[in-house]
């Protein structure tokens, strides 16, 4: 917006030809990860039982030692189902055969015990992998020019556990190498055919990789069910993502768009441009070990530990209207809202119905939430776990209630202008992203999309840079405006957006409560055991232990002690009747017998 001289339009040339572009990919992208997500959950759901990962032997099947060694000479069903999968064409037929050096009768031997269900499974697998052929056909001919070859399926008929014999039509499978079994496996563990992005990303001509058979010269396949949801993802990701990257790459490298960058906003800004786009082009493809993996876990935990099941801070979202104001109009925001009032159902299906990412927006309004409800992730367990869907749901809640009249008001003013509606949409959807933030890729910073350590500093930081970043735009703009008056941020503007936003406070990471609570709750522990029993003594050590124990499960506790404080605060006098809800006042305020 600052490159396009500040515009109350939000409409010029970069955000028209870069910025707009990759809003409507990534909004392609969330209606197919919706669509085929569905899909995956409903195959899944049925055969995803706690016998998934029962570990059994079967006789007679030989193992390389490297295998029997990782393996501990055990199999599971998803072992099991994942080399039925690699049997529907010649090539991961062969991979199978050739990596773990079976023949056709370990396979069979393998895949005896399997039920008339569990091979619909596998068909049905491979059909809807067939499905996604158009999504990256379309992408590669308007590359290539001509169609991707397609794989060619391997009928076979097999006699099910439970006595059915099947004719199975076969089918392509993304054939995917198990590092831990070969160097050169590991050195090919990052490519997957239909994500190359990154290589697109470092030179104007796409690289033909993605296209490339792949035989597997002796490579094991990786034998888990984390190859298929990692292939859908890709897979979607690469046929929305890859013609507008390749566009905007294409223009932010030509010298004379360089030169006016740097010159306008310095080295170190234009610098940042092409990482940004492989920022997109590769989400979440970092490799995470070693120390990295425990802070992973203290922001996950965190995330969980501070907002799960907090009805206060579900509340805390529906202060964000003043930025919603300030952006759409006050006007335009509360003809919004009265709309969703007027007709909420209607009103509700109608957003739902136009704009995948508002759909999807519960999943994706915080980096912190969304790495906790992906709905594709590495791994079997694949779309999150109920509890935790559950302990984010009022958050999600309350943001829609400031979200769904912000998109409407867009919306409706647009249409009132006579902007066609795909348009329409788009700018919708902009509004609410500047206004109340999104966790999109694209919408992060450099510093939050750095893993490990990085995390720890980065929670909830979304809506803070958000925040900021829309205070830096108006104060940079309205001084432009005054310096060479080539800005639309001009006197009006600029002091109307500032009497509708306010200064937030962003407090330190949650990342550490849990290891905070430990470390306290073992100096009380020492101030016990050295005689220190006062009965406030012992309510800190226990709610400290429980905090810490709670941070590790996941359970988060916050909430359940501000309940049990509040009420207490209230039965005792020292509190009005919200405080059960909110928590109790501090000690300050109970003293004024306050009406919290």
């Amino acid at each position: 917006d600052a490159a396009d001289g500040y515009r109350a339009d939000h409409d010029g040339p970069n955000s028209r030809l870069i910025v707009q572009p990759l809003q409507r990919a990534a909004s392609q992208e969330q209606a197919l990860f919706r669509e085929y997500g569905n899909a995956l959950r409903g195959l899944l759901d049925p055969i995803m039982g706690r016998n998934m990962h029962k570990t059994f032997t079967i006789e007679g099947v030989r193992m390389l030692p490297d295998v029997e060694r990782e393996f501990g000479g055990q199999w599971t069903k998803e072992r099991v189902l994942s080399v039925a999968l690699n049997m529907g064409n010649d090539g991961n037929l062969s991979a199978l055969q050739r990596g773990y050096n079976w023949n056709m009768q370990d396979l069979e031997a393998i895949t005896r015990r399997m039920t008339s269900a569990e091979w619909r499974f596998v068909q049905s697998v491979w059909d809807l992998i067939d499905k996604l052929y158009p999504v990256i056909n379309a992408t590669y001919e308007k590359m290539y020019g001509i169609p991707l070859k397609r794989v060619e399926a391997k009928p076979f008929t097999v006699v099910s556990a439970d006595g059915e014999t099947i004719t199975m039509r076969g089918g392509y499978y993304p054939l995917m190498f198990d590092k831990r079994f070969s160097e050169a496996a590991q050195r090919n563990s990052d490519f997957d055919a239909l994500n190359s992005q990154e290589a697109i990303l470092r030179t104007p001509n796409p690289k033909s990789g993605m296209t490339q058979e792949r035989k597997g010269a002796g490579l094991p396949p990786l034998l888990s069910l984390s190859v298929l949801t990692s292939h859908v993802a890709d897979a979607i990701h690469y046929g929305t993502h890859t013609l507008p990257l390749l566009d905007a790459y294409r223009i932010v490298k030509q010298p004379v768009y360089r030169r006016a960058m740097q010159r306008a906003f310095g080295d170190e800004a234009y610098a940042q441009v092409v990482p940004w786009l492989r920022s997109i082009a590769r989400p979440d493809r970092t490799k995470i070990d070693g120390i990295n993996k425990m802070f992973e876990f203290l922001a996950r935990r965190g995330s969980l530990a501070a907002m799960g099941f907090s009805f206060r801070t579900a509340l805390l979202q529906i202060t964000s209207f003043p930025q919603s104001m300030a952006e759409v109009g006050t006007g335009a925001f509360i003809r919004g809202a009265y709309h969703m009032i007027a007709h909420p159902l209607e009103s509700w299906n109608t957003i739902r119905e136009l704009s995948p990412y508002m759909v999807s927006r519960s999943r994706n309004m915080e980096r912190d939430v969304a790495d906790r409800l992906k709905p594709f992730r590495e791994g079997t367990k694949i779309f999150g776990s109920k509890w935790e869907e559950a302990a984010f749901a009022m958050i999600q809640a309350m943001d829609a209630i400031v979200a769904y009249p912000t998109w409407m008001a867009k919306y409706n003013d647009a249409i009132s202008k006579g902007i066609e509606q795909s348009k329409a949409i788009l700018m919708a959807d902009d509004a609410v992203i500047r206004a109340q933030g999104s966790g999109l890729t694209m919408d992060t910073t450099a510093l939050m999309r750095k893993p490990g350590a990085a995390r720890l500093f980065t929670m909830f930081m979304s809506f803070a840079m958000n925040w900021q970043n829309r205070q830096r735009y108006y104060l940079a703009g309205f001084r432009e405006s005054l310096r060479t008056g080539q800005s639309e941020i001009g006197t009006a503007r600029f002091f109307s957006h500032f009497a509708l936003e306010y200064n937030k406070k962003f407090g330190d990471s949650a990342a550490f409560k849990g290891l905070n609570a430990a470390v306290t709750a073992t100096r009380g522990g020492m101030k016990i055991a050295a005689g220190e029993t006062s009965d406030e003594q012992f309510y800190k050590t226990m709610k400290n232990t429980l905090d810490a124990v709670g941070f590790v499960a996941g359970v988060p506790t916050a909430p359940i002690w501000r309940t049990v404080e509040g009420t207490e605060a209230f039965l005792e006098g020292n509190a009005g009747p919200l405080a059960p809800i909110l928590g109790a006042p501090s000690k300050d305020k109970q003293k004024r017998t306050s009406a919290f």
